[in-house]
């Protein structure tokens, strides 16, 4: 199941549950997020944050959001950074 008011391009960017999964594919994404700090941010990172920020948007239309950089982008930039020795 997934929410026709988020645009389609983002659900496809997110990893499929297996067909056996019980619950919600956000639910599922989550699950696979790193639990480490140092850990890099994983491919469908900026659309699972796009994702949720069209659910939040949606659940709040009052609020003024700031879009001065894309949802996620700090562990984006973080992940991307390379190390000096």
């Amino acid at each position: 199941m997934v929410c026709t008011l988020v645009p389609s391009a983002l659900w496809c960017c997110l990893p499929v549950p297996p067909s056996d999964y019980v619950g919600h594919h956000i639910d599922y994404v989550l699950n696979l997020l790193p639990v480490s700090a140092s850990a890099r941010c994983p491919p469908f990172w900026s659309a699972l944050c796009q994702i949720l920020c069209h659910f939040d948007m949606i659940c709040h239309p009052d609020i003024e959001y700031n879009s001065s950089s894309a949802p996620g982008q700090v562990w984006i930039d973080k992940s991307s950074a390379t190390t000096l020795p």
